[in-house]
């Protein structure tokens, strides 16, 4: 074991004073920066989110609904145009000036609640004469909670006319009513979380009270199945009435679906989770709410261009044994009373260690550059999954892992096949040239076959590296297993070291 120690300690020493290898390194870090640079190129996209272009858009507006009522209309201090729609049209430009003088967000809640427009409205009826004075104390009061910034009673009026309209619609479903529509005001005042603060947890609320408010829907549509000659009352608005359930097994399905939103948005409401970036990864996001972060598209994509480590290692891999054929230092290696077996496997060794080296620095640099390219933005993210009602989530970072972990076994299969040419050829040109071509043209080979629907090509070493695709059930050649992947590597590595030990071993040198 020392002496193997020893040799593979000499191997790594001897290709440390090449600069071959030390170029490689760098190459590995430029490809990682060099892809994230050119993601970025590709994928210009604005995550904006602080309402610039709402408000321009009302900017806009104010200026279109101005012309409806030019000022040389208003004469002796009258509009000349006094219709209803015209009236609607000032009334909405004066609420939109009102937004913008105010400083007003697109999120802020005074405008998101429709507390301002409600306020207009009644603006809008004392100028047709509607019920003056009872419009004005309305507008009065509702001016005074804006002025105030009171989120809190409003919101609370907002519940409980919520409650009373739900309980007329669902009242077979009380307690899940009563806990669906108060569940807002309730977690914003215990928490002090004040609406339009944050709109990622904004969006989770309201998730959160729309799967509580379906769990109710659900309820009612339950009893009405199982109670003969029952009918639901309706909500009296055609464009909100959902359809009709007509079976337990429909129920179940929903409420299923349901538990599982209901999950996913509690859990990352209560670990402050901004976004879910599943989809990123392949998988499907229950509760799609937060920015689109490119820092997450652009490192999770990195892993792809492992291919470009492959061909390092198969550079490193070809020259390692047949460079000592080259320049004639073999002789000098087996001079020394250390069996060829050990020599081999110490060189075998350095292969697989500095494949794992460039692997993991590729990782490692691929951070780096998503980060330098697109900020950290995002970076606390996770992966919410969902299952059964219950949620949790994963580190993207891991995720990332695991998908170089899998590319990292392709590496390890080409960086044994170069192995096994640069000690079969002993030739430091060949043996590269040789893995380079299968390396690089193996895949389309592969390909090829398979849009011939020549089925022997799910033989070749190549169609069975894309692991995760063939577990998926999404490989190039139909009903390919993961067992049958896993016996042609296996298969071919054997054939591969074999190879590599016969050429090194058994041969006259």
């Amino acid at each position: 074991m020392i002496k193997m120690f020893r040799l593979i300690k000499n191997e790594m020493t001897k290709l440390s004073k090449r600069k071959s290898i030390w170029a490689m390194l760098i190459v590995t870090v430029i490809i990682a920066f060099g892809t994230a640079v050119l993601y970025n190129h590709n994928n210009k996209t604005d995550l904006g989110g602080d309402g610039e272009y709402q408000i321009t858009q009302w900017q806009k507006e104010v200026k279109d609904l101005e012309r409806f009522y030019a000022m040389d209309h208003y004469k002796d201090g009258k509009y000349a145009d006094t219709s209803v729609r015209a009236m609607q049209y000032r009334n909405r430009s004066k609420m939109l000036e009102y937004l913008l003088d105010n400083g007003y967000s697109p999120y802020d809640w005074r405008y998101t609640s429709g507390i301002i427009e409600e306020m207009f409205n009644c603006k809008l009826y004392m100028e047709q004469n509607f019920s003056y004075e009872e419009n004005k104390a309305e507008h009065d009061r509702l001016e005074a909670l804006i002025e105030a910034d009171n989120w809190k009673d409003y919101y609370k009026e907002i519940a409980e006319e919520q409650l009373a309209r739900y309980l007329r619609v669902y009242p077979m479903a009380s307690d899940a009513v009563e806990e669906a529509v108060w569940f807002e005001y309730n977690y914003r005042t215990e928490n002090g979380y004040k609406p339009g603060a944050e709109l990622w947890r904004d969006n989770l609320i309201s998730a959160v009270s729309s799967a509580k408010l379906s769990l109710a829907y659900l309820e009612q549509q339950e009893y009405a199945i199982n109670t003969p000659g029952y009918v639901s009352p309706s909500l009296g608005d055609s464009t909100m009435e959902k359809p009709k359930l007509t079976s337990i097994e429909e129920v179940e399905v929903n409420r299923a679906a349901t538990l599982d939103k209901l999950a996913a948005a509690t859990y990352r409401l209560q670990n402050s989770v901004k976004a879910d970036v599943g989809e990123v990864f392949g998988e499907e996001s229950v509760v799609a709410t937060g920015k689109r972060s490119l820092f997450w598209e652009s490192f999770a994509a990195s892993h792809t261009y492992i291919i470009g480590v492959g061909a390092l290692v198969i550079i490193i891999a070809g020259l390692i044994v047949a460079s000592e054929f080259s320049s004639g230092t073999i002789k000098f290696l087996l001079v020394s009373p250390v069996k060829r077996w050990k020599i081999v496997t110490s060189k075998y060794i350095v292969v697989l260690l500095l494949s794992l080296t460039l692997t993991l620095l590729m990782y490692v640099s691929s951070i780096a550059a998503s980060l330098s390219v697109f900020g950290s933005f995002g970076f606390d993210d996770v992966i919410v999954r969902v299952e059964n009602g219950k949620a949790w989530g994963v580190s993207p970072f891991l995720n990332v892992l695991s998908g170089y972990g899998w590319a990292f076994i392709e590496v390890v299969v080409v960086a044994t096949m170069a192995f096994a040419l640069s000690a079969l050829m002993r030739s430091t040109a060949v043996s590269i040239g040789v893995g380079l071509l299968a390396y690089l043209s193996g895949t389309a080979l592969v390909e090829l076959f398979s849009s011939m629907g020549i089925d022997f090509g799910r033989y070749i070493l190549f169609a069975n590296l894309d692991l995760p695709a063939i577990m998926s059930r999404m490989s190039i050649f139909p009903n390919q297993t993961l067992e049958e992947a896993i016996i042609n590597i296996v298969a071919h590595m054997a054939v591969f070291l074999l190879t590599a030990w016969d050429g090194f071993v058994r041969r006259e040198i």
